[in-house]
């Protein structure tokens, strides 16, 4: 029984088949897959989901479909098809799977050892893949078989596999016909060889095409009567006679024209079975695209396999179909895409964020907030200046210019110091912030808390002139539908307070997602605001925290809007918008670096994204895990590499149990967590969770502005102290975070 080998990163050998290819083709992997197949339109390199496989053999069999995507072309320089080709080689009546089989050992001793030579660290890989093979798996049916009284076919192909491992006897004509394989270069060379082995093989050899009724694992060719190529061997993985697959492994657009398999391909999952089905990946010298052929990979359900009369090959078609991982528990990768959106028109505009919020006292609680956040803001600018400064101070450089100084040189008796200098200063790096916040039920208990920071991080960054903008995600949008009852006649109507900007997908778009239009994001504030909108938008955050608070809640001193009041936690959707957000924001602003802070204190409910194992973007596959729970990790990655903006991550609770947890604190640091959770009220978790950096705070932390309020004109000198260090003590407490993000900025 074979050991079990670990777990293949699919994702490292996606990268692997691009940096083969040298080109930026998209790789999947998909369980409905029988055999490698290469999209020629789309460049998609479709692989069958594998199991039990070392990386060295991953390695090869992806470095064997590369070498088709590289060097095999759709037709010969005539520009004749393969099945046109076939058929001239095995001529009337002839045996054209017997030819298939020929043309797939050749074509592979070609393509393998162009990619031997193009790749040299590939060499390795094969000589242990086709070891793993055959002692391991005993893949082309070797077990009780003297090779010697194989076919030469079988002996070709067991000699440039295996020659290393196993004897393989030829005779002097024989050898020459290798000479002739060893110096093949083009496909036409191919061709021209086959020909030459068809020939050289009696008819004996090639009469081994028959049904193989004892074990049921082959059937006879559908030939017709002319001694043509019937439908299933010119098309790309079919499953019926018809020569119509029934199902697409990666559910991409498929249409009558390519299901004909003309414009597919199949470069072959099996090493011997690479042009079985028409036609291969194709070259960067073919003619792909000048008869605007279209491309296109199909399968259906598991392909009728033929016997070729070669022995090997045939073998290790049924074995290559053992290898494939498709057992009931397998689950199917699912590539998804995001659709073309305007993300625009999720942002619901300030004036209509805030439309309704109305209070009697509104100026006299924005005064109040200014002065509690004031302090703080203007110690966190001058630290944000020192560090500035100091920045500045270590990027520059002073040099000598060799021009006297007129001051200095009167001591040219005692200083050789006589000469001007010039400061060179390398360019700084300017940076941005944009805020994410949970606008959901359950930070009600912390909303008047989180407004706090926000609007102290708000102020700060107005002083600083660091362009932000804040904004909060929400399922409960401005253009759902409102009941409205009349209670004097109980008649139920509706209304909308605007109209749905954003427009549905197409249904049969199966791969296209995009965020819903029951969710949104309201635009808080911006730092590119005219000074009366900022300062209408910063009363209306005032307002907001006084009608959270739970000293004036009683008292109704704010009216709330239907629009702001708390629903669901739509965050992977909020970071699938944050994507463009973010890169227009740094466009705008024409910035280095943008930090997106995303602030909540719950796990995302499911997303657009939710249903999708792989998110392709630009080309690119990126993982988003089987489980939704560890989906938002995966999209804060993909977030990062596709805007080049950092994350900072803020998650509120109020017990040190949970905050251990999300920060992710081990067994035996658990204890000093839980002491500096409740003394500084946060945990650092560093780079955890996709974010560059993530912070667990504690969920009623206010800020402090260290007021001495509550001490006596004639205190003592002791309690006066005491007094002091416990306000500065809070006041830095309170505005640890946001002096962490403040370096981060000035960095």
């Amino acid at each position: 029984m074979m050991k079990s080998t670990p777990t293949v990163s699919t994702t490292q050998k996606d990268i692997l088949s691009r940096l083969l290819a040298t080109e930026d083709i998209v790789v999947e992997h998909s369980k409905q897959a029988h055999t490698a197949m290469f999209d020629v339109k789309n460049r998609i390199l479709i692989l069958p989901l594998w199991k039990d496989m070392s990386s060295r053999l991953y390695d090869m069999l992806v470095g064997h479909e590369v070498g088709h995507a590289l060097y095999t072309p759709m037709t010969d320089s005539t520009g004749r098809d393969l099945p046109a080709i076939i058929t001239e080689v095995a001529g009337p009546g002839g045996d054209v799977n017997f030819v298939k089989g020929l043309l797939n050992v050749v074509e592979d001793v070609r393509i393998e050892r162009k990619m031997k030579i193009k790749f040299p660290g590939m060499r390795r890989d094969f000589v242990a893949g086709y070891e793993e093979l055959h002692q391991g798996r005993d893949f082309f049916g070797l077990e009780d078989t003297d090779i010697d009284t194989l076919g030469l076919g079988d002996r070709i192909n067991l000699h440039y596999k295996i020659g290393d491992q196993v004897a393989v006897s030829f005779t002097d004509e024989e050898k020459q016909l290798l000479n002739t394989i060893d110096n093949t270069e083009s496909f036409d060379d191919v061709i021209d060889v086959v020909h030459e082995l068809y020939d050289a093989i009696d008819a004996d050899e090639r009469n081994q095409n028959v049904t193989q009724a004892d074990d049921g694992d082959f059937t006879m060719s559908d030939d017709n009567e002319e001694g043509e190529p019937g439908e299933n061997d010119v098309q790309v993985g079919l499953s019926d006679e018809s020569g119509e697959g029934d199902s697409d492994p990666t559910k991409s657009e498929s249409t009558e024209e390519n299901a004909s398999g003309d414009d597919s391909e199949d470069s072959g999952a099996s090493m011997d079975d690479d042009t079985d089905d028409g036609e291969s990946a194709e070259s960067a010298e073919s003619t792909e695209g000048e008869d605007g052929s279209d491309g296109g990979a199909e399968a259906g359900d598991v392909p009728t396999m033929m016997s070729t009369g070669l022995s090997t090959v045939d073998a290790a078609e049924k074995n290559m179909e053992a290898l494939r991982d498709n057992g009931h528990y397998t689950r199917d990768n699912n590539y998804i895409e995001l659709a073309k959106y305007d993300a625009n028109d999720w942002i619901i505009d300030s004036a209509t964020t805030y439309k309704g919020l109305t209070s009697d006292h509104s100026v006299e609680i924005k005064r109040a907030l200014d002065r509690k956040v004031a302090k703080g803001a203007n110690l966190l600018v001058k630290q944000f200046e020192m560090k500035k400064a100091a920045d500045t101070h270590k990027r520059t450089m002073i040099s000598k210019t060799g021009i006297l100084d007129t001051v200095k040189m009167v001591n040219y008796k005692f200083s050789d110091d006589i000469f001007r200098r010039n400061a060179t200063i390398t360019e700084g790096k300017n940076h941005g912030v944009v805020c994410f916040i949970d606008w959901s039920g359950s930070m009600s208990s912390d909303m008047s808390a989180t407004i706090e920071q926000l609007y102290l991080l708000a102020t700060f960054c107005k002083k600083a002139n660091i362009p932000f903008d804040f904004y909060a995600f929400s399922n409960i949008t401005p253009w759902e539908p409102k009941i409205n009852i009349d209670y004097q006649t109980g008649k139920e109507s509706t209304s909308q307070a605007i109209p749905c900007p954003i427009k549905p997908l197409d249904a049969s778009e199966e791969r296209l997602v995009q965020p819903p239009s029951s969710m949104c994001l309201y635009h808080l504030v911006s730092g590119e605001m005219k000074n009366r909108e900022f300062t209408e938008c910063m009363t209306n955050l005032a307002l907001i925290h006084t009608y959270w608070n739970e000293q004036h809640h009683r008292w109704r001193q704010v009216c709330l809007p239907r629009q702001l009041g708390l629903g669901g936690t739509p965050l992977d959707d909020c970071i699938v918008l944050a994507r463009d957000i973010v890169r227009q924001f740094r466009q705008k602003h024409r910035l280095q670096i943008v930090h997106g802070v995303f602030l909540t204190d719950g796990h995302s409910h499911a997303g657009c994204t939710n249903y999708g194992t792989h998110l392709r973007d630009d080309r690119k596959n990126y993982e988003l895990g089987r489980r939704y729970d560890t989906a938002t990790a995966k999209l804060m990655d993909w977030f990062r590499d596709t805007t080049g903006a950092g994350a900072i991550g803020i998650f509120l609770t109020s017990t040190s149990r949970c905050a251990c947890h999300q920060a992710q604190v081990s067994y035996l640091d658990e204890s000093a967590a839980k002491k500096q959770f409740k003394k500084e009220k946060f945990i650092s978790g560093g780079a955890i969770h996709g974010y560059t950096e993530y912070f667990v705070l504690k969920s009623d932390t206010e800020v402090s502005t260290g007021d001495f309020d509550e001490v006596s004109s004639d205190v003592s000198t002791t309690k006066l102290r005491s007094a002091f260090m416990k306000s500065q003590t809070q006041s830095i407490t309170s505005r640890t975070v946001l002096n962490r993000i403040a370096e981060l900025i000035a960095e």
